[in-house]
């Protein structure tokens, strides 16, 4: 098993080798520290995510608890979409509608792609009688929850990623500097010798 872990550490530059110089030490270090911070920050970054995500998602099904459906009459035929919504499954086609206590009402909604003039379609409304979506489900939240997360702790890994080619390009640059130097004075011993 040692022999295990000394593999590894010379494959990560950990080991005492007198040919690493300093420039190959300090890479390891940084890379070192940054994939520490990958381990240990990644779960620190997915719980922040997870609970600003789901704030943000409380907050929201709060405001939109004023929300209601009702039916509205579609005066024209998917047919005769007004819109393409880019959507295969969904037509925007005029509709009318009447908000509790209000007078009707018209606009363009979403109805299926078979839908005909006539035909009946519910819409949600906000209090003030404004066409919306619908609101956002716990299904929903938890889904916005998901991709929190995973986009913060992708993030975190391509800041740090980042980070490692950066220092990986500095410490090629530190080597090539140091191999031209020593190439040159080979060239001047070899010079006075031949």
């Amino acid at each position: 098993m040692t022999r295990h872990w000394q593999a590894v550490a010379r494959y990560l530059g950990w080991d005492r080798n007198p040919l690493r110089r300093r420039v190959d030490r300090a890479e390891t270090a940084v890379l070192t520290m940054l994939l520490a911070a990958l381990v240990i920050m990644g779960p620190v970054i997915a719980v922040l995510a997870s609970h600003l995500a789901g704030a943000a998602a409380l907050r929201e099904q709060r405001a939109e608890r004023g929300w209601y459906q009702v039916s509205a009459v579609l005066t024209q035929s998917a047919g005769q979409a007004v819109i393409d919504s880019g959507q295969m499954e969904v037509a925007w086609v005029h509709a009318r509608w009447t908000a509790h206590g209000d007078r009707p009402r018209t606009g363009v909604v979403a109805a299926p792609l078979n839908a005909q003039a006539g035909q009946r379609v519910q819409v949600w409304l906000t209090p003030s009688g404004e066409l919306t979506g619908a609101p956002l489900t716990s299904a929903g939240a938890r889904t916005e929850v998901i991709y929190a997360v995973a986009l913060a702790v992708f993030g975190w890994f391509a800041v740090l990623q980042l980070a490692a080619v950066a220092v990986r390009v500095l410490a090629d640059r530190r080597r090539m500097r140091y191999w031209q130097r020593e190439w040159a004075a080979f060239g001047a011993r070899r010079s006075r010798h031949g």
